[in-house]
This record gives structure tokens, C-alpha cells and sequence, in this order.
């Protein structure tokens, strides 16, 4: 959406799908596709661990 509407390249880069590369017109960044998986697991279990330690009876 950032080239539809024309706005700046640091607008595009706060979402995950600003730093994938687009691929066969980008090389592939290895390290960032890393971090973003390592993001995501430590969120996932974050998230596990929170849902666990919910206080509802049942």
C-alpha cells in the first residue's frame, strides 16, 4: 500500500512484510528472515506462557 499512496520507505519497514525481500527481484537476506523467526517464537511463547497463568476458574 506504501507505493499506492506514495509514502516514505520508513513507513513500509514497520511492518514484517517491509523486511522480507521480494523474491527473484531482491536478494535473499538470511539474517532478517532469522530475526523475524525469532521474533515470532519468542511471541508465541510468550503468549502460551500468558494464556497458561490466565486466573479463570473452570
Amino acid at each position: 500500500m506504501g507505493g499506492l499512496f506514495q509514502l516514505e520507505d520508513w513507513i513500509g519497514q514497520l511492518t514484517s512484510f517491509g523486511h522480507i525481500p521480494q523474491i527473484p527481484v531482491e536478494d535473499m537476506t538470511w539474517m532478517s528472515i532469522i530475526l523475524l523467526i525469532v521474533f515470532a517464537a519468542v511471541v508465541t511463547v510468550v503468549g502460551f506462557i500468558g494464556y497458561n497463568k490466565r486466573d479463570i476458574q473452570g
